[in-house]
């Protein structure tokens, strides 16, 4: 059997289709959040596996020194977005991963307008992540051209994995 129909919302008195929209647009933000987030840690895990790969080819100690330090600075900055220092299956640490997911668990099954404090919060989180960025470019600037430059001073042939 095919048939069509239409769903349609039935407007509450405190729960109107802006408020829906309200709703749905703080949702999205967060939703967009995580996979901003979660963009900057997958490339901040890249960069520590491609240093530590090549930090053991290394010979030259400030060569050396270099990737620890580059290693160090990414794991920190790394530590402040998700919880690092796990113990049990859920997380134990309130990072801004944990912050963004509680803030979106909040919200999303909510049948009411999101409140002003919700739309600061995520402008909020939004400004924490969007530092996150400017952070981690920051750290590629000051270390990666130094890091490249002492790879080919070393002689150090990177394995391209497809």
């Amino acid at each position: 059997y095919l048939d069509t129909f239409e769903l349609v919302h039935k407007d509450k008195p405190d729960f109107k289709l802006e408020d829906r929209k309200l709703q749905y647009d703080v949702n999205m933000k967060f939703y967009f959040m995580h996979e901003q987030l979660a963009r900057r840690v997958e490339d901040i895990s890249n960069q520590q596996k491609i240093i530590r790969e090549v930090k053991d080819k290394m010979k030259n100690k400030k060569n050396k020194m270099l990737a620890e330090d580059y290693l160090t600075q990414l794991e920190k900055l790394r530590s402040t977005l998700l919880g690092t220092k796990q113990k049990s299956i859920f997380a134990d640490e309130k990072k801004l991963r944990e912050l963004i997911s509680e803030a979106y668990g909040e919200t999303v099954g909510e049948e009411q307008r999101p409140s002003n404090l919700v739309v600061e919060r995520v402008a909020g989180l939004q400004k924490d992540v969007d530092k996150a960025d400017l952070d981690h470019k920051v750290l590629k600037e000051k270390y990666q051209d130094k890091f490249e430059a002492a790879i080919k001073k070393e002689n150090i042939v990177r394995e391209v994995k497809p």
